[in-house]
């Protein structure tokens, strides 16, 4: 059975993701104590990245700066020791900080309150390319997004308008995802997300 992280108390993290990748979750707080414990490293959504960390002032980011360190701190542990990492929402925003990349601090259409979807477009070399065929349907839940890419990250996805959708490093076993996978079961891409997640790095 897997040990998967459910990070501090701020994450907007739902029981699916858990249920999904049949493992067990170990709650992870400030003190990070329980991380050596994991198999994998779950950074899922919540509140905004401090733009400090990347060199711009606040214009429109609610952030905890207390909660970006524990993160940052996170992500180093799980990166020294071959730790999967897998980003949702935030957490693809807090990695590509971590790896020295920027955020658009506020964009337009495409935090929803419902279920809405966009589609968006795989880059030639995808991680992505092996589960799905063309566009894919996604929700959206989020007002800020990468700028500037972080270094060593690959880009897997963009929105229609021009937005990176989904990064990954498959040398350091990481993928992240704008999205909520976990909030797309009923059609099943979310399921494939997560699986794709488990087949490559921790099978």
């Amino acid at each position: 059975v897997l040990n998967i992280l459910l990070k501090f108390e701020d994450d907007d993290f739902s029981d699916e993701v858990i249920d999904l990748l049949n493992c067990e979750s170990i709650f992870l707080n400030f003190s990070l104590k329980g991380l050596e414990e994991a198999d994998a490293l779950l950074l899922s959504g919540g509140i905004d990245v401090d733009p400090s960390f990347y060199n711009e002032t606040n214009t429109d980011s609610h952030a905890d700066i207390e909660y970006d360190n524990a993160c940052f701190k996170a992500i180093n542990y799980a990166i020294g020791h071959n730790i999967p990492i897998l980003g949702i929402c935030r957490g693809l925003q807090i990695l590509n900080v971590y790896f020295k990349g920027s955020l658009h601090q506020d964009i337009k259409n495409h935090r929803f309150v419902d279920e809405t979807m966009h589609p968006i477009t795989l880059t030639e070399n995808s991680i992505f390319k092996d589960i799905f065929n063309g566009d894919i349907m996604v929700n959206s839940y989020h007002h800020q997004a990468i700028k500037r890419l972080g270094e060593g990250l690959t880009i897997d996805a963009y929105s229609l308008d021009g937005y990176i959708e989904a990064i990954s490093n498959k040398e350091l076993k990481i993928l992240a995802v704008q999205w909520h996978p976990e909030k797309m079961l009923e059609n099943q891409t979310g399921k494939k997300v997560l699986d794709l997640f488990v087949n490559l790095y921790l099978k």
